[in-house]
């Protein structure tokens, strides 16, 4: 089963890739969509079959990690930028860990 949304929103990824100036152009045109979608759409779904519903949110989210992998395989990356964004993720990740694991034994709660 198909919503009236679900029609409008094939329409806007389309014009999306038929408007098209190039890749990074698409990118940049369905990160807004699925940004839009994430800050707006709280309910619905794009299409229903039986007990199963698809959300709009994951659509675009689909459609926009796949137009990221097609630029990434396009453009080469060179090795030092791969080792920083790496490190920079380790970080945020042992950082995230330290305030987590400081939250759950109730360091950070307060005290009133």
């Amino acid at each position: 089963m198909f919503n009236l949304f679900s029609i409008i929103l094939v329409i806007l990824i389309f014009s999306c890739f038929l408007k098209s100036q190039g890749m990074k152009y698409i990118f940049f045109n369905l990160l807004i969509l699925t940004t839009s979608l994430e800050l707006f759409v709280e309910v619905g779904f794009f299409i229903k079959i039986a007990n199963f519903d698809i959300n709009y949110r994951t659509i675009s989210e689909v459609i926009l990690f796949f137009v990221s992998i097609l630029i990434l395989g396009k453009n080469p990356i060179r090795k030092n930028k791969i080792f920083i964004y790496a490190v920079g993720l380790l970080i945020i990740l042992f950082a995230g860990t330290i305030v987590a694991r400081n939250i759950s034994n109730g360091y950070l709660s307060s005290k009133y």
